[in-house]
């Protein structure tokens, strides 16, 4: 299995006398921040269709591999040209619980080529590098095949939506 954790050393005990200067028997305890073992990571790329009415919202069906709960990114990335776009907000719904989570326009219009960035392990919201003020709740999305709605108020200027999260295993 393809599968990694993150661990410290917590203790490293020898516990008998040795002999041998090529070998030596030792106990190592170690400690891991959270108790998930994480899979090779898993991305779905959708299109967002431009200049469709306003709000446009797109569901989408995914598949949340695992045996606990995921925390993907979720990416817009506005299409590559000059000037900004009329998009004014995303809202992101997991509609297995219902939580939403929103960005409502940032501090300045989003520009083209730029992103916003729904991270739900860290629990921000980031557009480019600017962390914006999150509205809502970032779920943890169980394993099966979960639905989200994004949609995008203002006119909707194309674009990729990136979902990538890695999957957890007790």
């Amino acid at each position: 299995l393809n599968r990694d954790i993150q661990a410290v050393v917590a203790s490293v005990t020898i516990s008998e006398p040795h002999y041998s200067q090529s070998m030596v028997p030792f106990d190592k305890e170690f400690v891991a921040a959270e108790p998930f073992w994480k899979g090779v990571q898993q991305t779905v790329s959708l299109t967002v269709v431009s200049g469709t009415g306003e709000p446009h919202t797109m569901s989408v069906t995914t598949t949340i591999s695992g045996s606990v709960y995921a925390e993907p990114t979720i990416t817009y990335t506005a299409p590559g040209s000059t000037g900004t776009t009329t998009l004014s907000g995303i809202l992101i719904n997991y509609q297995s619980t219902g939580e939403i989570v929103t960005w409502s326009g940032g501090a300045s219009a989003l520009a083209y080529g730029s992103a916003v960035k729904f991270d739900y392990e860290n629990q921000i919201i980031l557009q480019n590098t600017t962390e914006i003020v999150a509205t809502g709740v970032f779920s943890r999305w169980e394993p099966g095949t979960p639905t989200l709605t994004a949609t995008f108020s203002g006119q909707a200027p194309g674009g990729t939506l990136d979902i990538v999260y890695r999957p957890r295993y007790l």
